[in-house]
């Protein structure tokens, strides 16, 4: 098993089997894409000397994004002392097969209120039952290799809400810490599998989008995700997750669904 998710090749990154997802065998599994373009993100240099924290990431999937060298181009389209915008893109060859938008805003030193209360705040990252692999599960996957998944309510098998804690079991690159918001990107994708309503075995609820606005920047390697999901009979649905650290609330993803039997 490989020690990253992708490799670096001059300007290309190459996908691991670690960032294989769980619908098609030879493509690559969103949350892993979205860490590697928020690495791209993160790395674009800012207008301005203060630090930026990125506190909205749309990222669109047009296509399945196969295990091949990909490129990642990133720009910053917005100028601002305060409020920036940086764009991306995915492709493999001449075919673009991601596109992505960063909005991130200068890190300053501002009093304020205390949060209010939520109906559900666990803080406790060594809670909840791990979900393990199981022999014959499948290839080595980023859903099943990738990531850590401990539940605090609901399980794997289990159709329905859940609540979990998430970690990166490996770096998106070697020798390179991820950041708190790469580990936040990583785990967002998971919604809607983990809050599943329709068997794996029998119906596709893929998310060609996902989109994740932060409160505050993320502390920590441990990311909870409180996930719920919602389908309509016309092959549409949504996955949403309340995102949280050790420090407690930190924002929430989204991702829409196309819904379809196999």
């Amino acid at each position: 098993m490989a020690d990253a998710l992708y490799l670096p090749d001059g300007d290309l990154l190459v996908p691991t089997e670690l960032t294989r997802g769980p619908w098609w065998p030879t493509a690559q599994h969103g949350g892993a894409l979205a860490a590697a373009i928020v690495r791209a993100v993160e790395a674009t240099p800012s207008s301005i000397d203060s630090p930026m924290q990125v506190v909205r990431f749309t990222v669109d999937i047009t296509r399945p994004v196969p295990l091949e060298p990909m490129l990642i181009r990133s720009e910053l389209t917005r100028m601002g002392r305060r409020v920036q915008i940086v764009d991306a893109t995915l492709s493999i060859g001449d075919k673009e097969y991601v596109r992505a938008r960063a909005l991130r805003i200068r890190i300053a030193d501002v009093p304020v209120p205390a949060w209010p209360p939520t109906p559900f705040t666990p803080t406790d990252t060594a809670a909840g039952t791990v979900r393990p692999r199981r022999p014959g599960e499948g290839p080595i996957s980023f859903h099943l290799d990738g990531v850590e998944i401990r539940y605090v309510t609901g399980q794997w098998d289990d159709e329905g809400p859940a609540t979990v804690w998430m970690r990166l079991r490996h770096p998106i690159v070697p020798d390179e810490e991820p950041s708190p918001t790469q580990r936040v990107v990583a785990a967002a994708d998971f919604g809607n599998g983990l809050s599943r309503l329709l068997p794996f075995d029998t119906h596709t609820f893929v998310n060609p989008d996902l989109t994740v606005v932060l409160a505050r920047p993320p502390v920590g390697e441990w990311i909870g995700m409180d996930a719920v999901t919602r389908l309509s009979d016309q092959g549409i649905g949504q996955a949403e997750s309340l995102l949280f650290d050790g420090n407690g609330p930190l924002g929430r993803a989204m991702q829409s669904l196309f819904v379809e039997e196999r």
